[in-house]
């Protein structure tokens, strides 16, 4: 094991005990998914061996999490382990089979330790899938799409070594003050989401063990794309795409699942902000670059539409003001993750959330992957089992992807499609009401 300190952010922390939540729930971690969709097939034996010697570069994806003398958690590099990551070649008849296929492999545990990566890839007539199945501990969606650029410029020998992948500056750093004032103001915070009066989500069934995530996927066209992207611009703001999707998404959810919802006062929903820099830098693809947050809003959804974004973006606004964020980020770096996870599992010290959202915009950004035409970025992640349900758009190349991910047995399939249905129109529809 390496005895250099690569230290670990609260976020990364958090990811650690949420994924203790979900082996334990669910008898799987927190396993995420990137999918390339391919207009044609692939030298498969080159790609394999190249990928071989590229993961081969960087001894962090054979790591675990460890805790330094100051009880901060950091990662360590681990000795004697094998160096390849799983590469998983299939053929399927149709594009639906292939689908089915990469939404079941995530829902597979990794079989060794200290593994964190799985490549696949599958064929279907005369194009591809490729994909890359990653631990949350270790890369976040952003980063997952990060490596697979930095593999098809390894691939196209236009690759240079990054120097460094880890935070530059551990939070140990922080005076014992500081962080006990952020954890009092982060403890302010959820327990006044908490008693604001109860959430509206969707119930959950007892035994979760062995059950899959299933995912519903859409991808809007090119016009589609230009058209939400241009009246998100026009309604939330310049770049401001992220409260236009959460409107839409919170507006959906509770037309199409406003029956099932459990009585309450508020939605609440967990945010993210990414804080990697605008640039691309090789440097900040490991780990997890994002701050966390909760965003509540009344269960009454405003009208017009454009009034509702207007309430959305403004909650976020402040919430990300707030410093809500950086307090958590500060607070709770060096608390034992048993005490995280049961933190995480009470529903009397964290508020019970609607859904999970995200929204994510940088990472691939290459218009080919080993000299195929890339045609869609999509992203297939398991949540914490507790969320249920969660709702993740991703955008390349001007087109937008949504995917629509629950829990099996939450209801019947044909909801999770009224829902996409659902999404669909309010933002190709309703922008202008």
């Amino acid at each position: 094991m390496s005895k250099s300190i690569n230290y670990l952010t609260c976020t990364d922390w958090i990811f650690h005990a949420i994924d203790d939540s979900s082996r334990s729930s669910t008898g799987c971690g927190i396993l995420s998914q990137v999918i390339l969709c391919l207009d044609r097939l692939l030298e498969v034996d080159r790609v394999r061996l190249q990928a071989s010697a590229f993961f081969r570069m960087f001894p962090v994806v054979h790591g675990q999490c460890a805790r330094a003398w100051n009880f901060a958690p950091y990662w360590a590099y681990c000795e004697g382990v094998p160096k390849d990551i799983p590469f998983v070649s299939e053929t399927r008849a149709t594009d639906d089979e292939a689908v089915a296929f990469l939404h079941a492999c995530v829902n597979e545990p990794f079989t060794r330790e200290h593994e964190y990566l799985r490549f696949m890839y599958v064929t279907v007539g005369t194009h591809a899938y490729v994909s890359l199945i990653f631990d949350h501990r270790l890369l976040d969606a952003n980063g997952a799409q990060s490596l697979l650029l930095l593999f098809h410029q390894f691939y196209s020998g236009q690759f240079q070594l990054p120097c460094s992948s880890f935070p530059e500056r551990p939070s140990a750093a922080l005076s014992l003050r500081e962080k006990f004032r952020a954890g009092r103001r982060v403890y302010r915070r959820l327990f006044d989401i908490v008693r604001h009066g109860p959430v509206r989500y969707l119930p959950l069934q007892e035994d979760l063990k062995g059950r899959a995530f299933r995912f519903q996927t859409y991808a809007f066209d090119l016009s589609e794309s230009e058209y939400i992207t241009v009246r998100a611009y026009a309604t939330a703001g310049y770049l401001m795409m992220s409260p236009y999707l959460l409107a839409a998404s919170l507006t959906a959810f509770h037309d199409v699942f406003g029956k099932s919802l459990l009585p309450g006062e508020s939605f609440v929903v967990p945010v993210t902000m990414d804080v990697r820099s605008r640039v691309f830098r090789a440097e900040e693809i490991f780990f997890n670059r994002h701050l966390f947050s909760f965003l509540r809003l009344p269960s009454i959804i405003s009208k017009p539409f454009r009034a509702f974004v207007g309430q959305v973006s403004r909650a976020m606004h402040e919430e990300m003001s707030s410093g809500f964020a950086q307090d958590l980020e500060r607070a709770f770096l060096f608390v034992p993750r048993w005490i995280m996870r049961s933190v995480i599992t009470s529903r009397k010290r964290v508020p019970r959330c609607s859904f999970m959202f995200s929204y994510v915009n940088k990472g691939y950004g290459a218009l080919e992957f080993c000299g195929a035409k890339v045609q869609s970025v999509v992203h297939t992640p398991r949540l914490e089992a507790s969320l249920g349900v969660g709702v993740f758009f991703t955008q390349f190349n001007g087109h937008i992807s949504l995917t629509f991910v629950f829990l099996d047995g939450m209801f019947p399939g044909r909801e999770a499609a009224l829902f996409i249905s659902r999404v669909r129109e309010v933002l190709l529809e309703e922008a202008d009401r």
